[in-house]
């Protein structure tokens, strides 16, 4: 699996916060620390604390739900066309953008295009579904992860999207701090 410089160069470690290395088995960081690839995404879940049993029954729910219907529906596009609407798409070309809670990466293929990388992340199973519906789009990377500890370097993404997510938080505020402490300077958060 190809995990692009820039976003190898934003990741860090989940169990230490250092900076990682591509390797064919996964991201490594100098304590040998391993955020392994598998079907296709980057795990990066393997040091998360155990989420409460809210956080665990959506995660449940939704990894369900984007699992057992996992295609892109042509209707998707255009519910991303009226979220992005207020978006100017050009200003978005050659950031790195990051698509919390991503689910199965229905809006993650619409939105890849105009960045020049994509990270998408969820904490769910669909993390699965959601890497092969963007195994053709080069420029992206599908990493499992809770977006309130991702492991990102603060600063790292010129673009953030975050759409129907955090309202199913614990405390919705604690994700959208997480989400604005990962925004570079003059980058744009949706």
């Amino acid at each position: 699996m190809a995990v692009p410089d820039r976003v190898a160069a934003a990741f860090r470690c989940p169990a230490c916060a250092g900076p990682v290395r591509g390797e064919p088995a996964g991201l490594t960081c100098a304590a040998g620390h391993v955020s392994s690839f598998q079907f296709g995404y980057v795990d990066a879940s393997a040091n998360d604390d155990q989420p409460d049993a809210d956080t665990r029954r959506t995660l449940d729910s939704f990894g369900y739900e984007w699992s057992h219907f996992p295609a892109v529906q042509p209707e998707d596009h255009e519910y991303w066309r009226r979220y992005f609407a207020d978006v100017d798409l050009t200003s978005l070309q050659g950031r790195l953008g990051l698509d919390a809670g991503c689910g199965k990466a229905r809006f993650s293929r619409f939105t890849a295009h105009h960045l020049g990388d994509l990270v998408a992340v969820d904490a769910s199973k669909a993390v699965v579904t959601a890497a092969a519906n963007l195994a053709d789009e080069p420029n992206t990377v599908v990493v499992r992860a809770d977006l309130r500890s991702m492991p990102f370097a603060p600063g790292s993404f010129g673009f953030v999207s975050c759409l129907g997510v955090l309202h199913h938080l614990p405390d919705p505020r604690a994700g959208f701090d997480a989400l604005v402490d990962l925004l570079a300077p003059e980058g744009l958060l949706l």
